[in-house]
């Protein structure tokens, strides 16, 4: 089976995260003081095609700044999932030749009677966050997440 594209095209993403890119890298080129600290955390995205399926507003940045500021943050993220079950696997190696799944492997595994799975994702996702220091130790924020590609088989 050929990949099929489920998400936003190359070409649909590349000019918003180039026009992104520019005014981020435009809004960062203050001179940086001795009292600049490190943003922390680097927030790490969980792309497995199971929570893509859910809404998870993940963990927010640390506050920083004085009350009434913003900050505008943009994340890229790649991810790769491949898994399949046993009975797959074993039905592959019995084959003993590399090539893709066709129709006569699903008749085979089905005839099994087993459960069986097989997948194969990509998924590229930029997620936009703005956020305002509303008080000393509160903070709002959006948060939106643009995805690539997710190819599947």
């Amino acid at each position: 089976m050929e990949p099929q594209n489920c998400g936003v095209s190359d070409r649909r993403i590349r000019g918003p995260v180039a026009v992104l890119t520019l005014l981020m890298f435009a809004a960062g080129t203050g001179a940086a003081s001795a009292e600049t600290q490190p943003p922390g955390p680097i927030p790490v995205a969980n792309l497995t095609p199971f929570v893509q399926t859910r809404l998870d507003p993940g963990v927010p940045r640390p506050l920083r700044g004085d009350v009434g500021a913003w900050s505008l943050d943009a994340t890229l993220s790649y991810g790769n999932t491949f898994i399949m079950s046993d009975n797959v696997r074993s039905h592959l190696k019995a084959r003993g030749e590399r090539r893709l799944l066709d129709a006569a492997d699903v008749a085979a595994l089905d005839a099994s009677g087993e459960d069986y799975y097989y997948l194969d994702a990509n998924v590229t996702r930029m997620t936009l966050e703005a956020s305002v220091q509303v008080a000393r130790r509160l903070a709002g924020f959006v948060r939106v997440p643009l995805f690539g590609q997710l190819h599947h088989v």
